[in-house]
């Protein structure tokens, strides 16, 4: 998916809602039969394994955008020495 992580999450919640509220109405009362009660308890076995992942890599975009910030920053602040920046900011003769 290339969507963002919290549309992921929000589609999730919507899902395991929907399942909270079948789990507390109860399978036998609205005579769901056995294999639909299986699936549905699958569905929400999967939505706990995938939150985790989504959250995962959540933090690891995150990570990124912070390093591609940082190096963005230290470019503008160097961009004034010229070519070799970093090397004028050791160099530099007073």
């Amino acid at each position: 998916m290339d969507s963002e992580p919290d549309m992921w999450l929000g589609i999730l919640a919507e899902r395991e809602e929907y399942i909270g509220c079948l789990i507390e109405q109860g399978f036998n009362s609205l005579s769901i039969q056995k294999e639909y009660q299986n699936q549905l308890l699958q569905i929400n076995e999967i939505n706990q394994r995938l939150i985790p992942l989504i959250d995962q890599r959540k933090q690891g975009v995150q990570k990124q955008l912070n390093n591609v910030r940082r190096s963005k920053m230290a470019t503008n602040s160097y961009q004034e020495a010229g070519p070799n920046g970093y090397g004028a900011f050791f160099d530099r003769k007073k």
